[in-house]
């Protein structure tokens, strides 16, 4: 009994669970909350609240319902001065690489997905919003909350299973939280560039302001702009100049990343090396509570 306690306890099945929570929430809210308010309601506000109440309170309740204490302690360090350059070039990486995505979609499909999330019926031509309430709704909170629950939460409590495993599963779960299954490349590897960014850097800080930076582009034409650059500049010419771009920036990442590394093997910032990530991938993507939580997302997107 002791031990179906323990394994009960794991993050391999409380976090899908508080994911998978988080999400129909979530979910819900956009259906019957936002989409339903009437003409005299400021949805910018209600945005806004609903997403402090569905991301920070299940972290409270989570931390709480662990004895206050997680598997590993989430990064909440500023950025150190000699990562503020790999943090640059991961921006540029991540900019890159979701317009090569969207140049994807226009090649394949001729049209470019909405990438706005829970937030896309807010927004209409007659609404007449600052831009002061657009940045905090659409940008700041989201960056937050997003982070907080995403690279704090499920990198903290997946990292003892390998940091490449607590990377991909906290992508995984940023993917799901948007609905789509369109768009569901763009926000896994947007989910990968954070996650990265916080184990390498050590900091949430740095993932918060690529977040910002991401959520501000989409808010401001990103998809626009692009259009109208393959329109002007042809299709092949664009493509060319996005993959090579793309490949520029990943190459300087990675050359970037082996500095770091460097930095730690001769003043490591922590005791004892994190387990192997190959040797918990079993256990880790092919629990039941993460199938469960794949069904969820399968579901809510295709039917609710």
């Amino acid at each position: 009994m002791p031990e179906i306690r323990n394994n009960l306890k794991s993050p391999v099945v409380t976090v899908p669970f508080l994911a998978a929570a988080v999400m129909i929430i979530l979910r819900l809210c956009g259906r019957f909350v936002i989409g339903n308010m009437g003409e005299s309601e400021n949805p910018l506000l209600t945005v806004s609240v609903i997403q402090l109440v569905v991301f920070i309170l299940p972290c409270i309740l989570y931390y709480l319902l662990k004895g206050r204490r997680l598997e590993t302690d989430p990064f909440f360090y500023m950025v150190r001065p000699g990562h503020i350059i790999f943090v640059l070039v991961s921006a540029l990486v991540l900019l890159c690489g979701t317009l090569l995505i969207k140049y994807g979609q226009f090649v394949l499909f001729d049209e470019m997905y909405s990438t706005d999330g829970i937030v896309d019926t807010v927004i209409t031509g007659e609404e007449n919003y600052t831009g002061a309430g657009l940045i905090i709704a659409y940008v700041v909170i989201p960056a937050i909350t997003e982070e907080l629950f995403y690279r704090g939460i499920i990198i903290s409590e997946y990292r003892p299973y390998g940091s490449a495993n607590a990377v991909l599963i906290s992508a995984l779960c940023f993917a799901f939280m948007h609905f789509s299954f369109e768009n569901f490349l763009f926000y896994f590897f947007s989910g990968i560039i954070l996650g990265m960014v916080v184990v390498v850097t050590r900091s949430l800080f740095a993932s918060v302001l690529l977040h910002m930076l991401s959520n501000l582009l989409s808010l401001y034409g990103s998809d626009n702009f692009l259009r109208i650059t393959i329109q002007k500049s042809g299709e092949y010419f664009m493509g060319f100049l996005l993959v090579a771009l793309f490949g520029i920036s990943l190459a300087i990442l990675l050359s970037r990343l082996e500095q770091v590394y460097q930095s730690y093997a001769e003043k490591p910032p922590v005791t004892s090396l994190p387990a192997s990530s190959k040797d918990n991938i079993l256990k880790v993507f092919f629990s039941p509570a993460f199938l469960a939580l794949i069904a969820v997302f399968v579901v809510f997107t295709a039917f609710i």
